[in-house]
């Protein structure tokens, strides 16, 4: 704003010198309007003492004659003097007038430099628009750049209070694993216990079940006993059956008396093989375990049963943990509903349950892996960005300050530049009116001294007409601080005249007149020289053709006058001149041939004349 400021300061300024120097100019045609009125006065001033004189003389005694021949003698000396004085004066008058011509058209070029300069101080107006609106701009952009970095600070707050949590929250899954898979296996380890028992004791019950079923051949059965004549017996299967014990407690009289019980088990496991392949289609399913319960062994069933039961608690709790799983692994990361439902069928198998969820571990360790350095690359990612945006405002705000310095320097020694122009034109302008009122009051005295002969002491106090001149000295020397007004050429030697505002306003009056008459004189100076300048061109046009035609009227004649007088020269050296050798008169010849036109053969017969 200040440098706005100082410019508008130094238009105003500009605008003022130039009004001053309109009003200078004003004054300079109103000194020139005087002294054209001066000169009239002198005229009419020493016709009027011409005749005023010869009325005396008529008047006067015929006596008083030679007395009046002498004052008529002196009288015409004296407009003599009169005269050489007044053709001084306007020789000084054109002088003057030649200077004024020369003053406006100095005039006209401040003018036009004042229009430069304007016009420069337009262009700079403008350029510190744009360097102004260029700053704004910057501004905006600046803040933008705030506000976006404002924004990615939210949002990396925001990432990373998400990474926090879902660190958090894959430490809590990692520790619940950890400890699913800790009770798993501990349930593992008494699962393969459970069933190691289990496998005993089955294994030992299919021993003593193939025991009791391996056919073997016992020394106290009768021989003649086969199962076919068993069978073809009319008695029923029931007899049969029953009678089966009594023929295997049966002794032969070769057997000893008292047979021993293992002896016994070892016929009714035979005799349990044969009737398990006599009568397979009599003997049901579950008849090991009617027999063992029809026996009271029930050991066997009953940790089977046991052992069925503790399996089907065991894959129960293992759905459950792999639905549990499967839903941590769901709000960890979305699954197909296929992996899930392999998943599921899969936890169905409780051999690969522990390798699915050791897979399932190492999976999630790999994406967790993976979100660590995705989130890792994000950040230093954002905080190179930011650090890029950071490095660019800088720069572009230490260029925008390098260049708003240089252009205020610029400006500042531009105007420095036209101030000391400006004071140069105004101390060239007050030197050249100071030497102009010197020459105006010079001038005076000159003509006052030839009209009336009285001393110059009055001249210089007569009232100058135009007194703006020195009014707008002194307000430029006001403005500009000096103590030192200009001496006003309207005060006498001794008075002082303190004009009031009435007074003023007067002078302003006419002076608002006189400038516009000379407005007007102005404008018809130019139209009447617009006028004289076509004149002069149509005027230099016709005598352009003038001179034309008669150049090209003279030309032939000129170019006869010339030959004549080649050829009288030529005949003249010719027959005056010493041409006494052979070749000065073959030259002279050729030249009279060649200016006169001969032919071939009447330059052969001259040259041939000159020879012989």
């Amino acid at each position: 704003m200040a440098e706005v400021e100082i410019f508008q300061n130094q238009a105003s300024k500009l605008k003022r010198y130039e009004t001053k120097l309109k009003d200078i100019i004003a004054a300079y045609k109103t000194l020139q309007a005087e002294n054209a009125c001066l000169q009239e006065a002198l005229q009419k001033t020493s016709g009027q003492t011409s005749v005023a004189n010869a009325d005396d003389n008529s008047k006067t005694d015929p006596q008083s004659t030679e007395k009046l021949k002498k004052a008529l003698e002196e009288v015409n000396e004296k407009c003599e003097d009169a005269e050489h004085v007044t053709s001084t004066l306007r020789q000084e008058l054109l002088y003057k007038t030649t200077e004024l011509k020369d003053q406006k058209r100095k005039y006209t070029e401040l003018r036009e430099r004042t229009a430069e300069m304007e016009a420069v101080i337009e262009n700079y107006r403008n350029e510190l628009d744009a360097s102004r609106q260029k700053l704004e701009k910057s501004a905006e952009f600046h803040e933008i750049l705030n506000e976006r970095v404002a924004r990615l600070s939210r949002d990396l707050a925001v990432e990373r209070r998400a990474v926090v949590d879902l660190q958090s929250s894959l430490s809590e899954a990692q520790q619940q694993h950890e400890l699913s898979t800790n009770h798993f296996e501990m349930r593992l380890s008494e699962l393969t216990a459970n069933l190691k028992t289990y496998e005993e004791t089955h294994k030992l019950d299919q021993q003593t079940i193939m025991r009791l079923r391996s056919p073997q051949n016992v020394e106290g059965e009768p021989k003649d006993i086969s199962p076919l004549a068993a069978i073809s017996s009319p008695a029923s299967d029931s007899d049969v059956i029953s009678d089966r014990p009594s023929r295997l407690l049966h002794v032969a009289p070769n057997q000893p008396s008292s047979p021993s019980f293992d002896n016994f088990l070892d016929a009714l496991v035979g005799a349990w093989h044969d009737f398990i392949s006599d009568y397979s289609h009599l003997v049901p399913p579950d008849a090991e375990s009617q027999l063992l319960a029809r026996l009271g062994i029930d050991c066997s069933s009953v940790a089977h049963d046991a052992c069925e039961r503790e399996c089907d608690a065991l894959v129960r709790q293992l759905t459950e943990t792999n639905s549990r799983l499967l839903s941590l692994q769901d709000s960890m990361r979305m699954r197909s509903p296929s992996q899930h439902s392999k998943q599921v069928m899969q936890s169905l198998d409780p051999s690969k349950s522990l390798n699915d969820d050791v897979c399932g571990s190492t999976e999630y360790a790999e994406q967790i892996k993976l979100l660590r350095s995705q989130n890792v690359s994000l950040l230093s990612e954002l905080e190179a960005t930011k650090s890029s945006i950071r490095s660019r405002l800088a720069a572009a705000s230490e260029n925008a300050k390098l260049k708003h310095t240089e252009t205020v320097t610029r400006y500042e020694g531009h105007i420095a530049k036209l101030e000391t122009e400006a004071r140069r034109y105004r101390e060239q302008t007050l030197d050249l009116l100071a030497e102009k009122e010197d020459e105006i009051s010079r001038l005076r005295t000159a003509l006052f001294l030839a009209t009336k002969g009285e001393a110059p002491q009055m001249v210089g106090s007569a009232p100058f007409l135009s007194p703006s001149l020195n009014h707008i000295l002194s307000e430029e020397d006001n403005a500009r601080g000096d103590s030192k007004p200009l001496p006003d050429s309207t005060q006498n030697g001794d008075q002082v005249s303190h004009c009031g505002l009435v007074h003023c306003a007067e002078q302003y009056g006419r002076l608002s007149v006189e400038l516009k008459r000379l407005r007007k004189a102005k404008y018809d100076l130019e139209q009447r020289i617009a006028v004289m300048e076509t004149q002069h061109r149509e005027e230099k046009q016709t005598l352009m053709e003038t001179l034309r035609e008669r150049h090209m009227t003279e030309e032939p004649r000129t170019n006869d006058n010339t030959s004549l007088a080649y050829v009288k020269n030529v005949i003249f050296n010719l027959l005056v001149g010493s041409a006494s050798s052979l070749n000065n008169r073959k030259a002279m010849l050729k030249a009279l041939v060649m200016a006169l036109n001969y032919s071939k053969d009447e330059e052969s017969a001259l040259m041939h004349g000159v020879i012989y």
